[in-house]
């Protein structure tokens, strides 16, 4: 779950963004989806602070394809 949390845009911090301007990841779990399917799916729930300490927050899915790929020295 970690490789397709780094793969996912907006959860890592830019550089110089402070800190109540971050995205805060709170929940992440796998969805089910056919074994076949090449596809892997992550709902998530994100919280991020707007105004005067008011909290927002908001569950979605990112769906992730796997690519099978070969070394540079196999493909050869």
């Amino acid at each position: 779950m970690g490789l397709c949390l780094e793969k996912t845009s907006g959860l890592k911090p830019k550089r110089g963004s402070r800190v109540e301007d971050r995205v805060k990841l709170t929940d992440a779990s796998w969805i089910w989806t056919e074994p076949h399917s090449m596809r892997l799916k992550v709902k998530l729930t994100v919280q991020k602070q707007v105004e005067s300490g008011l909290i927002l927050q908001q569950s979605f899915v990112c769906e992730y394809i796997v690519r099978n790929q070969q070394c540079p020295g196999c493909l050869a």
